[in-house]
C-alpha cells in the first residue's frame, strides 16, 4: 500500500510506528482513520503529542475511534473505546488542537453485528 500510495501522489509515502514518528510542524493535515482502536489508553497521550506536534498552525486533524466504554480483549485482541466524554478527557491536556466536530457512523455488516464509531475533525490553533 505504501508503494502504491508512492507511486500514485508521486512523492515518498513513509511506513511508521507511533514510535518512530518525530516530526515538527511539517503537516497541513493528518489522517488517522481506525488506527486507534488496539491502542493502550494509557499510551494514547504520548501519541497525540507527537501528533499535534507534526502538525502546522491551522492544520487539521481526523481521528475516528471505536464508541463505547473502556478497553476490552475480543478474540484476543485489545480493543479501546471512546465516548464524547472519554474522547473530551483525552484531548483536556492538547489545548492547542480545538475540537470542531464530533460525529457518530455505523459500519453496516453482513452478520448484523453493526459497529458505532465516534469521528473527530480538529485543527491546530496557536496557544
Amino acid at each position: 500500500m505504501v508503494a502504491l500510495s508512492s507511486k500514485l501522489l508521486g512523492m515518498k509515502v513513509l511506513l511508521l510506528d507511533f514510535d518512530n514518528m518525530e516530526f515538527f510542524n511539517q503537516f497541513d493535515g493528518i489522517w488517522a482513520c481506525a488506527i486507534f482502536l488496539h491502542v493502550l489508553k494509557n499510551e494514547m497521550n504520548s501519541i497525540i503529542s507527537k501528533m499535534e506536534k507534526a502538525l502546522v498552525v491551522n492544520g487539521v486533524m481526523y481521528v475516528s475511534f471505536k464508541y463505547g466504554e473502556g478497553e476490552k480483549i475480543e478474540n484476543g485482541r485489545l480493543f479501546s473505546y471512546y465516548t464524547e466524554r472519554s474522547l473530551t478527557d483525552l484531548f483536556v491536556d492538547f489545548p492547542k488542537l480545538r475540537i470542531a466536530r464530533t460525529w457518530k457512523t455505523e459500519d453496516v455488516r453482513q452478520d448484523g453485528k453493526n459497529k458505532l464509531w465516534l469521528n473527530v475533525l480538529m485543527q491546530k490553533i496557536k496557544a
